[in-house]
């Protein structure tokens, strides 16, 4: 059974705003290494009516030591401020599962809510509940921290 995650907070910044940068390539990057990649490269692909497809290949510290490739699948649909995304750990495969989704709501001209809820599965006996608690508090104990960098970025910061 899947650890289920949910987070959401304000941002003093506009939602169409806030999409744009969430969707850009370069902000990508940016953002992933902030919070941890070590390398990190993004495809961004336009689809129809208003739908991004950003993938990204990670390269980042792993809990055992070492590194850890893992690949990012966030389909945005902009128009209605929403995104599904998929992570794909390279290492264990169909045996770790994360994804989510994004919301942002306009709470204003100059401000939005950003929510995210999702689930991790670990399919590995004996320790894969507890690892993915582990993985999903840790989701929900950087979104502050998130927001703050996403309404700083949109700003100009």
């Amino acid at each position: 059974m899947a650890t289920e995650f949910t987070m959401s907070g304000e941002l003093n910044v506009a939602a169409d705003a806030l999409i744009e940068k969430m969707t850009d390539i370069e902000e990508n990057k940016l953002v992933s290494k902030e919070f941890g990649a070590l390398t990190v490269e993004v495809k961004r692909t336009d689809l129809e009516n208003g739908k991004v497809q950003l993938e990204l290949d990670l390269e980042e510290p792993s809990p055992q030591g070492g590194t850890g490739k893992s690949t990012l699948i966030i389909v945005w649909d902009t128009v209605n401020r929403k995104a599904h995304w998929d992570r794909k750990d390279h290492s264990y495969g169909d045996m770790v599962q994360v994804q989510g989704d994004i919301w942002v709501e306009s709470t204003g001209d100059a401000s939005c809510r950003l929510s995210e809820k999702g689930e991790v599965d670990i399919k590995i006996p004996i320790i894969g509940k507890k690892f993915a608690k582990k993985i999903a508090g840790s989701l929900e104990k950087r979104h502050p921290n998130k927001r703050a960098y996403w309404e700083k970025r949109v700003k100009g910061e």
